[in-house]
Order: C-alpha cells, then structure tokens, then sequence
C-alpha cells in the first residue's frame, strides 16, 4: 500500500489548516467546526484538537447528516 502523505506531513497541514482558520476568525471563541461523516467528522475533531493545542480552550465540533438533503434534492 502506498502512503500520500506521511504522518509527519499530515500533522504539519493540520497545523497550518489550524492556524488559517485562526488568523481569519480572530481567534477560536466563535469557531464552530462541523464534519460530514466519516472521513469530514474525524477531520473536524483533529482540527479542533489542534485548535485547542494552539489556544488552550476547547473548540465546539459536530457532525452535519447530510443524507437528508441529499434524498430531498432527489426528488
């Protein structure tokens, strides 16, 4: 199996996705961060569990079910 990016390189976009989103909130106190499950939800909780690295507080993460939606644009 090959690897697009190692672990290493991961970390250091999450870290930078982190601090952008940051730098154009001023700050975490109104970031709200939401997933689309699965691969969008487990990204939201590691941005938010980056964010909270960098601030120090807690960053408020959901997931958003868009099959809903999806069934309705459907029709």
């Amino acid at each position: 199996m090959s690897v697009a990016l190692p672990a290493v390189d991961i970390a250091r976009a999450l870290t930078r996705i982190s601090h952008e989103i940051l730098e154009k909130n001023n700050g975490s106190a109104s970031i709200v961060l939401l997933g689309i499950p699965t691969r969008g939800a487990h990204l939201a909780q590691r941005i938010a569990a980056t964010i909270a690295a960098i601030e120090g507080t807690p960053v408020s993460v959901g997931t958003l079910d868009i099959t809903f939606a999806c069934v309705l644009r459907d029709r």
